[in-house]
């Protein structure tokens, strides 16, 4: 890949005083620039969004992700792909404390723009199913083996599968008064979305954890929204899904509560079944 940054410093003055702008912001913080969506990067920059476009296309990009993609070659060497905040040359006293930093801020964000009102109608749908299929691909598939092991121990029949093909048969028989809880962090997946196309199709509930204003949120009969904390471009989703994590928590819990009649004695009963699999301690 060309040198983008050298060719931006050769071409700024040519360029219009509103993309100029925009040359500026990257200049000035290219690892910042990283980050930001379309629309936010063109608030910052104080231009509209297809001002963003035109000066991505005026350095001969595609567009903002094919910019993205160069300019993050030319700082990093393929580093972005693994973390947002990491750079060539950090060592483990630097990049631990920074990817656990990002997971602190993602827990923030989705708790800052937490719904109570949303979470409630979520917790009711889940109480009122008979049972639940659970479905992730990539790094959502291990957030929805993570719901199964919460909603079992609640007495909730709960089945998770990173399988489309086999989600798409399951999907197929289920009924009226089961759920389909989708997780996604993108909302994107064309596999995810799919699905959800089917379970509309049968009558099925659908609870999708997904990011906001995305495909999969739209199809969804309840959508908990929770914005990336990554661009899924240029990085692999790791503080995102933590938070996806902590949602399901939030979930169990609120199923837990309402449950909460004979709630300890079952989960007495689960700690029971599972207590011979470990060895005594002290």
């Amino acid at each position: 890949m060309k040198d983008l940054l050298a060719s931006l410093r050769l071409q700024v003055d040519a360029l219009s005083k509103r993309e100029a702008a925009v040359a500026a912001l990257v200049l000035t913080d290219p690892q910042r620039v990283l980050r930001l969506p379309l629309d936010k990067l063109a608030v910052e920059a104080g231009v509209s969004q297809p001002t963003v476009i035109r000066f991505c296309r005026s350095l001969g990009c595609d567009g903002l992700r094919d910019f993205k993609l160069q300019l993050a070659a030319n700082l990093a060497g393929g580093v972005p792909y693994v973390h947002a905040d990491v750079e060539p040359g950090d060592q483990a006293v630097s990049y631990g404390p920074k990817v656990i930093g990002a997971a602190i801020a993602a827990l923030h964000a989705a708790r800052d723009t937490f719904d109570a009102d949303i979470v409630e109608r979520a917790v009711a749908l889940l109480a009122s199913s008979r049972q639940l299929l659970l479905f992730g691909m990539g790094g959502s598939g291990p957030v929805a083996l993570d719901a199964q092991h919460k909603f079992v121990r609640l007495d909730c029949p709960a089945t998770s599968t990173s399988d489309p093909l086999m989600a798409r048969m399951m999907v197929s028989v289920m009924a009226d008064t089961d759920l389909l809880l989708l997780v996604s962090n993108t909302g994107r997946t064309i596999a995810t979305l799919e699905l959800a196309e089917l379970a509309r199709a049968n009558g099925v509930r659908i609870l999708a954890l997904t990011a906001p204003h995305s495909p999969l949120a739209a199809a969804a009969t309840i959508a908990l929204e929770i914005e990336p904390a990554e661009d899924v471009d240029l990085y692999t989703p790791m503080a995102s899904r933590i938070a996806h994590l902590a949602m399901i928590d939030v979930l169990a819990t609120g199923l837990a509560l309402r449950r909460d009649t004979d709630g300890p004695a079952r989960l007495m009963r689960v700690k029971e079944a599972v207590r011979s699999t470990r060895l005594s301690g002290q």
